[in-house]
């Protein structure tokens, strides 16, 4: 079943490809290969691109990006809430997490992740879908 995770699932997607700097979590040479490693794999550790990135942001991403749905953070609340803390944590490394503070300051005004991903505006895809 899809529900929200999805976007807990989007949002670490996304957060991951920023601070790996464009590296998807699941690489593969075509798509079919890409989903059915994302079956069987985990993400690469992010510290494998960056070795500046604090520990607990890099759990928090890779807690986004966990398999199983419901290891993922429990809402976007919660999600927004965990970043903030991690941001907070990573002030000494400012310069090298700038684009970071920068979405998740754009984060702090969106009610959903979906919002945050379409610029603020409510978007079709962050409505209910029938499908």
């Amino acid at each position: 079943m899809v529900d929200f995770r999805a976007d807990i699932y989007a949002v670490g997607g996304l957060l991951y490809f920023m601070l790996s700097g464009g590296h998807s979590p699941i690489e593969g040479s075509n798509v079919q290969n890409v989903w059915q490693r994302k079956l069987t794999e985990d993400p690469s550790p992010l510290h494998h691109y960056r070795s500046d990135l604090p520990d607990d942001l890099e759990a928090l991403i890779m807690q986004c990006l966990a398999r199983d749905a419901a290891r993922r953070p429990a809402s976007a609340d919660d999600l927004k809430k965990l970043l903030l803390a991690a941001l907070e944590e990573a002030r000494t490394i400012s310069s090298s997490l700038a684009g970071l503070r920068s979405a998740l300051h754009h984060l702090r005004s969106c009610p959903t992740p979906a919002m945050a991903a379409c610029g603020g505006r409510p978007s079709r895809w962050s409505q209910p879908q029938p499908w």
